[in-house]
C-alpha cells in the first residue's frame, strides 16, 4: 500500500489567521503500511502574488453585456513569489552529513513517523531584488520602502476555484495573494515506479496570514487624536443656491479620517472623524430656511491589478449608513471666516443613530475578504469614504457631497493609547554630586 503524508498544525493564536510576529508550527505525519525506502521527505511555506489583467476593450464588452468572458480575450498575467522557504524533514542533517545521498533511498521499516517544523512570515517581499525596470510595479520608491518592508496580507485565497456569480466578480478574483504550505515524499527505488505516472504524495494546507501594518496601526501615535495632528479639509463641489443666496459648500475637517480601525465612532463628537462639518456660503444666508433631510455614507473599495504594464481597476460600494432626517439647521452660530466666507456648523451630536455609530462593527467580509487596506508588487486595495447630504433650502432639494480620500483602512479594533503625565514629586528628587578626590 503506498504511504501517505498529512499536516498537522497548530491553530494561529486568534485563531483565525497568523501574523508576522508568530511561528507557524505544527508536524508532518508519515505513515507507512510496509517497509518503504524514502529519499526524501520536505515541508515548504510558499507565499505569492498573482494577477491577470484584460485589455480594457474586452473588460468593456463584457460588463455592457454583462455576461462572463467566453471567447479568446488577451490577457496578461504577473506572478510574484514574495516568500519561499523549505525544510528537509528526512533523512535529517545529521545522517546526510554522514551517509550522503543514499542510492535508492534509505528503507524505513513500517509504522507512524511525526516529524515537526516552523516557519515565519516575516520580512520583505522577496521578489524586490528581482524587479525588471521596463516593468510597472505598485512597489516603487517610497511605497517600496513603507509596504515592501512587510509582507502582504492574504487576498481572495478562498475565492480559487469557485465560478463567479457576475462579471465584476469574475474580474474582482483575477488578483489574489495566497500562502500554501505543502509537503512532498519522494519515494526511492523501487517504490517510486509502484505508483501511477504523474501521481505525487503531498499534502497541502492554506496558511491565512494578516502582517501587523494591516491589522493596526503599528505606530499608535500616529493615529491616536492628537493635538499635533495636522488638520485635513475635505470639500464638496460648490452647489447654486436659489435666488441670488450665492453658493454653498458642505465642508468636512478632521485629524484622524486618513485611518480607520474597526469599532472606531464616525459622528461622536470629539473623535476627530465626521464631528466637525459645516457649511461654508460665499454670501450672508441669515434669512435662508436650511433643513437637513438625508444623510448616506458609503465605503468605496478600489483594487488596482497590474500585470506586464497593464493595469485593471474594480470598484465596489459599501452602504456605511442611510439615516432620513428633518433638522433644521439655526442660524444663531453662522458666523464670517477670516477668508471672507460664511460659516455655519452642523452638529448632528443629537441623532442617536449617528452617535453610536462605529465603523466595521460587524467585522464585514467584502467578497471573501476582511476590509483592509493593503499594497502589494502588482495589487494595490485602497478604500475611500463619501459622505453625501440632501438639503432644502428655500424649499429647494440640494445635494452635497464629500470625497474623503484617501483613507487607510485596518482590519482590527486600534490599540488604546494613554499617555500618562510625568509623576509629581511630593518632595524635590534628591541631587548628586560627583566628589573628586
Amino acid at each position: 500500500m503506498a504511504p501517505t503524508v498529512s499536516i498537522r498544525l497548530h491553530p494561529s493564536c486568534n485563531g483565525e489567521y497568523y501574523t508576522e510576529r508568530e511561528i507557524i508550527s505544527g508536524s508532518i505525519v508519515l505513515e507507512l503500511k510496509e517497509l518503504t525506502y524514502i529519499e526524501r521527505l520536505t515541508v515548504s511555506l510558499r507565499g505569492i502574488t498573482q494577477t491577470t489583467t484584460i485589455i480594457e476593450t474586452d473588460r468593456y464588452h463584457a460588463q455592457q453585456s454583462k455576461q462572463k468572458l467566453r471567447w479568446p480575450y488577451e490577457k496578461d498575467r504577473s506572478t510574484h513569489v514574495v516568500f519561499n522557504e523549505s525544510i528537509i524533514l528526512f533523512p535529517s542533517k545529521k545522517v546526510s552529513d554522514v551517509l550522503g545521498e543514499e542510492e535508492g533511498g534509505f528503507g524505513v521499516t513500517q509504522g507512524r513517523y511525526c516529524y515537526n517544523f516552523s516557519f515565519q512570515l516575516a520580512g520583505n517581499h522577496k521578489c524586490l531584488s528581482q524587479h525588471q525596470a521596463k516593468y510597472e510595479s505598485f512597489l516603487e520608491g517610497e511605497k517600496a520602502v513603507i509596504n515592501g518592508s512587510h509582507l502582504p496580507p492574504s487576498f481572495n485565497d478562498s475565492n480559487i476555484g469557485k465560478n463567479p456569480e457576475s462579471v465584476d466578480l469574475f474580474f474582482y478574483s483575477l488578483g489574489r495573494v495566497r500562502y500554501v504550505l505543502k509537503t512532498d515524499l519522494t519515494l526511492g527505488e523501487p517504490q517510486k515506479y509502484s505508483l501511477a505516472p504523474g501521481s505525487l504524495i503531498a499534502d497541502t494546507q492554506l496558511i491565512k496570514f494578516m502582517p501587523t501594518q494591516c491589522n493596526s496601526c503599528t505606530d499608535p501615535c500616529q493615529y491616536m487624536v492628537n493635538p499635533s495632528r495636522a488638520v485635513l479639509s475635505y470639500c464638496s463641489p460648490e452647489v447654486l443656491l436659489p435666488g441670488d443666496a450665492g453658493n454653498v459648500t458642505l465642508q468636512v475637517n478632521s485629524k484622524g479620517l486618513d485611518q480607520l480601525h474597526r469599532m472606531d465612532y464616525l459622528f461622536k463628537q470629539n473623535t476627530d472623524k465626521f464631528d466637525r462639518l459645516q457649511l461654508l456660503f460665499n454670501k450672508p444666508s441669515y434669512g435662508l430656511d436650511i433643513k437637513l433631510v438625508y444623510l448616506q455614507l458609503d465605503l468605496i473599495e478600489h483594487v488596482d491589478y497590474l500585470a506586464n504594464n497593464i493595469k485593471n481597476n474594480n470598484i465596489s460600494q459599501l452602504t456605511v449608513m442611510i439615516e432620513k432626517m428633518d433638522y433644521n439647521l439655526s442660524l444663531e452660530k453662522l458666523h464670517q471666516t477670516k477668508n471672507d466666507m460664511w460659516e455655519l456648523p452642523i452638529e448632528l451630536g443629537w441623532n442617536a443613530n449617528l452617535n453610536r455609530l462605529r465603523f466595521n462593527e460587524e467585522n464585514y467580509t467584502h467578497r471573501g475578504n476582511k476590509l483592509f487596506s493593503f499594497t502589494s508588487c502588482n495589487i494595490e486595495r485602497r478604500f475611500w469614504l463619501k459622505l453625501k447630504l440632501s438639503w432644502k433650502i428655500q424649499g429647494m432639494p440640494i445635494n452635497t457631497e464629500v470625497i474623503i480620500d484617501p483613507v487607510t483602512v485596518f482590519a482590527d479594533v486600534a490599540q488604546s493609547l494613554i499617555i500618562q503625565p510625568p509623576p509629581e514629586y511630593e518632595e524635590p528628587p534628591p541631587k548628586y554630586e560627583e566628589i573628586l578626590p
